[in-house]
């Protein structure tokens, strides 16, 4: 469960804290202090999600969060729903 949402913002914003000891955890955009997107977003839960995983993720798990951590926000995905089912199918298949 995520909690705080005091740090919430809305796209198209600056997220308002980086948090230095997690500064390498952050999409570039963000430190950058560029606005937030679609793909900010996915980027920042893909990366809890590897942290949660630690090295137990498999292989196409894997893959599927490089995928939505990848540098440039304009190549990640953007549609949280389409992401969902994508994810499903690949959750399914385990």
């Amino acid at each position: 469960m995520l909690a705080d949402w005091c740090y919430a913002t809305a796209t198209g914003t600056h997220l308002p804290v980086l948090i230095d000891r997690h500064h390498h955890r952050y999409p570039a955009e963000v430190r950058e202090r560029e606005p937030a997107t679609a793909a900010t977003d996915i980027y920042l839960a893909s990366q809890c999600v590897r942290q949660l995983m630690g090295g137990r993720a498999p292989a196409p798990l894997r893959a599927f969060l490089r995928g939505c951590t990848l540098p440039n926000p304009a190549v990640r995905p953007q549609d949280a729903w389409s992401l969902l089912a994508e994810l499903d199918d690949l959750l399914d298949r385990f």
